[in-house]
């Protein structure tokens, strides 16, 4: 349940490391996860594996957040998560927001490192020695209650970043921006939703910016009264589409087609044919398929 920060070299290497293999490969994932009550609530650590002329060096490192300093030693959680809520019931829950752990991805920034998770906005760590530099909210951009999707995608032809946040609500939207290296955040776009619901991942064309709504249903009072975590205050809706979402690039036009009910959480790939046409692939049950005809 605990994994050890560390720091070594690689003593034995069988073989030889390529000469053209330079850089350091980066991942991130629950690390303590001794007083959650489920997997993704553990505390974010930081692994990196790094190649240069010296060989290969392995660095493990915890996000240092509030959280996980008032947790240490204690045999019960102190901040309520997504998954876990604090001991006492509701009225101990209640209005009580969830903390992040900062352990579902990281995204290479110039110099930082940012640790990423669903809740807000992310955790810059020193790119070289996974120290805890503190929250990125990109020069004042982010607000601190704005949702920071962990799967940013990269424009090949601008080297923009554009990644996107889910606010739930009465009037439940997912909002697009854009970033640079250095930069701050510039707004993309933006889609009303049809109901709270659990949108992890998008993806991203040329042309199109667009995303899988599955038919599952936050139940917004549920949660915030503190009578269940975010995990258990979802419900699938069977009488629901699964519904895609597009978001036109050039000039923001919006456009929503329906499927029969099935969950999508990750994309895999999205391309353009032309301008004014796409073709999605998803892995549904292992197997490849697309959502009807290309969209036109």
């Amino acid at each position: 349940d605990v994994a050890p920060e560390l720091s070594v070299a690689a003593e034995l290497i069988e073989g030889a490391i390529p000469e053209g293999l330079r850089g350091t490969l980066y991942r991130n994932g629950p690390g303590d996860s001794r007083l959650g009550e489920c997997f993704f609530d553990g505390d974010g650590m930081v692994r990196a594996l790094r190649f240069d002329d010296q060989g290969a060096r392995y660095h493990a490192r915890y996000v240092d957040t509030p959280k996980r300093r008032a947790e240490l030693g204690q045999s019960h959680p102190r901040r309520r998560t997504a998954g876990t809520r604090l001991p006492g019931g509701p009225l101990r829950n209640a209005l009580r927001m969830p903390v992040s752990e900062f352990n579902t991805s990281v995204l290479p920034l110039g110099d930082r490192l940012l640790a990423l998770h669903e809740g807000g906005p992310p955790m810059a760590l020193d790119a070289a020695t996974l120290a805890t530099v503190g929250l990125h909210d990109f020069g004042g951009d982010l607000p601190r209650r704005t949702p920071f999707s962990a799967h940013p995608h990269r424009d090949a032809v601008s080297g923009d970043w554009i990644n996107f946040g889910v606010h739930q609500g009465r009037h439940a939207e997912a909002r697009f921006f854009r970033f640079r290296d250095g930069g701050g955040l510039q707004r993309a776009g933006k889609v009303r939703l049809p109901f709270n619901s659990f949108l992890h991942d998008y993806f991203l064309t040329q042309n199109w910016m667009g995303f899988f709504l599955s038919p599952i249903e936050l139940r917004i009072w549920p949660f915030l009264l503190g009578f269940a975590d975010a995990f258990s205050a979802m419900r699938w809706r069977h009488d629901l589409p699964l519904e895609l979402h597009l978001l036109r690039r050039s000039d923001g036009r919006h456009f929503r087609l329906q499927t029969e009910p099935w969950m999508a959480v990750h994309t895999i790939a999205a391309w353009d044919d032309d301008e004014d046409s796409f073709t999605v692939v998803v892995e549904r049950n292992g197997s490849w398929e697309g959502l009807g005809e290309d969209v036109r």
